[in-house]
């Protein structure tokens, strides 16, 4: 795994500072976004970060042997509808659409598809990613708690979302 492979894994929300690029800690390089948060052993171009979180002490809290491990399931296809908002004119009340405008594409949004993995609940677009890396496998514990991700060279977790 490279430098570039992991940035894919960081978020692009400029809020989220500390997550935008892959860091180092200890033996690890790791990327997050927020609801992911993947760590490979460390890769010699990737910095040290002080502001990031401290993943080490995340991966501890949740690591657990007794998980069962399954593969991610075929996704169905993302869905995009025309904005309720603006109607997909990108005005709203004579102002930019705030719902829409900042979308990938402008005038439509995605609605969350939610994907179940035994008692949990996985954004659909996250599950696409994780499905990127090879050898891919998920283990759930709870509707709640993050699900432990390995593949080859690597592992990982993610956070599931609420059913409402």
């Amino acid at each position: 795994m490279t430098k570039e492979d992991l940035q894919r894994f960081c978020s692009t929300d400029e809020t989220r500072p500390n997550l935008l690029e892959p860091w180092s800690q200890g033996d690890f390089s790791y990327a997050a976004d927020g609801y992911t948060i993947i760590r490979v052993p460390r890769l010699s171009n990737v910095e040290e970060n002080p502001v990031a979180p401290n993943a080490a002490e995340l991966f501890e809290r949740f690591t657990d042997n007794m998980r069962e491990f399954f593969q991610i399931p075929e996704l169905q296809p993302r869905e995009i509808r025309t904005c309720p908002v603006c109607a997909g004119k990108l005005i709203f009340e004579g102002d930019p659409c705030e719902t829409c405008i900042d979308e990938e594409t402008p005038g439509k949004i995605e609605r969350i598809v939610r994907v179940q993995i035994r008692e949990a609940l996985f954004n659909r677009n996250y599950l696409e990613r994780l499905k990127s890396l090879p050898g891919v496998l998920i283990g759930p514990k709870g509707p709640e708690d993050p699900a432990w991700i390995k593949f080859d060279g690597g592992d990982g977790l993610i956070m599931p979302i609420r059913k409402d």
